[in-house]
């Protein structure tokens, strides 16, 4: 466990281009949300999910892979993206965000982007097109705070001067920021994971 780290599990959205609530999708049978809980107990006991109404929170209680899980409610528009993020309800002053739809994440992530952290704000996976994984990276809280009336990832990125590590310097595997969006991505998961199985 890496314990100044806080794992948080964005599950609050409106899920529009799937057509239902993204997070209790099957994938191999089971809800798409257990595969990100998994790869946050690599780093603590104890993720949070972030929920955009008490209604998702409780459809998500209901689950076995949610136990020993925090919910924090920040209803959509509140106050930027990472009003409950930067909340006093998390302690850590270290953040590790990732989505509830990338189920093939490297567990091990948030403990290579600590080492790359150095004293920086924040540090983000980038891809050699520069194309950025922000619900894949590690950022300091107090960072956060100071960006929280943003509107979107980018302007966060910009106004904390995150620095960037391209994917091949972090030797990460390009399917872990594999994300879940449509039906068509749900049944290629189901492909990848038989392939994975097979090696």
């Amino acid at each position: 466990m890496v314990h100044d780290i806080a794992v948080v599990i964005l599950a609050g959205g409106r899920s529009s281009r799937i057509g239902s609530y993204k997070p209790i999708l099957k994938l191999a049978g089971r809800p798409l949300i257990s595969y990100a809980i998994e790869v946050a107990r690599f780093t603590t006991d104890s993720p949070y999910i972030i929920v955009s109404s008490l209604e998702q929170a409780k459809t998500l209680k209901h689950l076995d892979c949610t136990d020993k899980t925090t919910f924090l409610v920040d209803p959509e528009g509140s106050d930027g993206p990472f009003s409950a993020v930067t909340s006093l309800s998390i302690p850590e002053d270290l953040i590790f965000l990732m989505g509830c739809d990338t189920p093939f994440l490297e567990p091990l992530l948030p403990r290579i982007l600590h080492h790359h952290l150095g004293g920086s704000s924040a540090v983000v996976p980038m891809w050699s097109n520069g194309y950025l994984e922000p619900l894949a990276a590690l950022y300091r809280k107090k960072a956060l705070s100071e960006a929280r009336s943003a509107r979107s990832f980018r302007e966060i990125l910009v106004k904390i001067g995150a620095k960037t590590v391209s994917i091949e310097t972090l030797g990460i595997r390009p399917e872990s920021f594999f994300n879940i969006n449509t039906l068509s991505d749900l049944k290629e998961g189901e492909r990848m994971l038989k392939i994975l199985g097979e090696h």
